[in-house]
């Protein structure tokens, strides 16, 4: 799918260049890879959820990276994202690929590993769970799907 001639309607996957699929409200993701690109307003929605406020979520910039934006197309950042709820505050890991404009890239496994971390040493002890926010954005978009397409 690389090239001068690839389709500017087809997405393409930054990690594998497989095409990739857009759900609801700008997330992407691929199925050949397991990547997926999130705006950053659901990551701090998801987050803010579990603890009853917003976090507050910076970046790091460490560089341009070679993988370009599915959307603009432009060169992604490479990024360490630091959260930080009430007084806790923790550099998590993964480094991530970061589009300023468009969400975040997280490889297969890296969401998961910073809603790991997330959990252990940011929220409250015993308020909030990995299965609680992927339950988080899920019904958030049911949600969305819901308020567009009544019954």
């Amino acid at each position: 799918m690389s090239g001068p001639y690839r389709d500017p309607e087809i997405l393409v996957c930054p990690a594998c260049e497989a095409g990739l699929r857009a759900f609801v409200r700008g997330r992407l993701c691929c199925d050949a890879c397991g990547g997926v690109m999130l705006p950053l307003a659901d990551l701090t929605n998801a987050i803010a959820e579990d603890v009853g406020r917003p976090p507050v979520l910076a970046f790091v910039d460490l560089g341009r990276r070679a993988r370009k934006c599915p959307r603009c197309n432009e060169l992604m950042h490479e990024s360490q994202l630091t959260a930080a709820v009430d007084e806790l505050q923790e550099r998590l890991e993964p480094q991530l690929d970061r589009c300023i404009e468009h969400g975040v890239w997280f490889d297969a496994d890296e969401l998961a590993k910073v809603l790991e971390v997330v959990r252990r040493d940011l929220l409250p002890r015993g308020r909030v769970t990995l299965k609680g926010i992927v339950e988080g954005l899920v019904d958030m978009e049911a949600g969305y799907w819901s308020r567009r397409f009544p019954k």
